[in-house]
């Protein structure tokens, strides 16, 4: 929390082979009772080569009901192409 109350999150992709990525970002919050409620989405994020990574700083959604201080945080980076989106990386932050 920025301040105590501007939700945010820092972090890091990491990037592997020799092709770039280019795809959207999906952030998630899963309460305690399991309850998932959308709080971040950012389309066209790119990952070029040569660089093995990118970083990103994303103020997240004040939505009613959501505790930023319980449950954890669910991100995704899922791949644009036409067949359809295609997860490339995912990760969970729980929230203490």
């Amino acid at each position: 929390m920025l301040k105590d109350s501007l939700p945010q999150v820092k972090l890091t992709v990491n990037r592997t082979g020799n092709m770039s990525a280019y795809g959207d970002l999906l952030i998630d919050h899963v309460s305690s009772t399991g309850k998932v409620t959308r709080v971040g989405n950012v389309s066209g994020c790119a990952i070029y080569t040569p660089n093995a990574l990118r970083q990103f700083h994303l103020f997240l959604i004040k939505t009613k009901g959501v505790d930023y201080k319980s449950g954890k945080l669910h991100l995704v980076f899922t791949l644009q192409n036409a067949a359809g989106p295609a997860k490339l990386a995912e990760a969970e932050v729980s929230l203490h």
